[in-house]
């Protein structure tokens, strides 16, 4: 499939070193640098990109009409969404085939936002989820949920 990439972090990261080995043509890599980068920087995502001859992005002001026909450009089947921080909206959402997917660290819809595996934990939850959704426009972590997986938390 022809993919946008929207991510950051060690989890976005190897998600895209996923999509590329199992052979997707990624059309675009978007990630943004901040502070809290569990081991990923924006330069590990650009060097990824460059390895692979792919148009790299960092900024998270994706949703302007500048990228909205950029992405439409690309024809790409599906973005997708590892550790992107931002919402992302119309139009954007429709600049792909299928939509955006995006890949969230916790059981929807009982855990939204961006700390939601660590408070599976704080509150004592004994399995952590995974959920694989469709984006909606303006809202956090909704959207029909294609896939979940859970692991066991455990004191280690």
């Amino acid at each position: 499939m022809k993919v946008i990439f929207l991510g950051t972090r060690k989890m976005g990261y190897e998600g895209l070193k996923a999509l590329l080995d199992r052979g997707h043509e990624v059309k675009a890599v978007v990630t943004e640098d901040y502070e809290i980068t569990e081991g990923c920087t924006a330069a590990d995502f650009e060097a990824v990109a460059k390895r692979w001859e792919i148009p790299f992005f960092q900024t998270d002001r994706i949703n302007n009409e500048a990228f909205a026909q950029l992405f439409r450009s690309l024809e790409a089947d599906i973005g997708v969404s590892l550790y992107w921080r931002r919402l992302v909206l119309e139009p954007i959402l429709s600049t792909t085939r299928y939509g955006f997917l995006n890949f969230h660290a916790s059981a929807l819809p009982k855990y939204r936002g961006f700390a939601a595996t660590s408070y599976a934990i704080l509150l004592g939850d004994r399995e952590v989820g995974l959920t694989v959704h469709f984006m909606d426009d303006g809202v956090a972590d909704n959207g029909d949920i294609l896939l979940q997986r859970y692991l066991p938390i455990d004191e280690t």
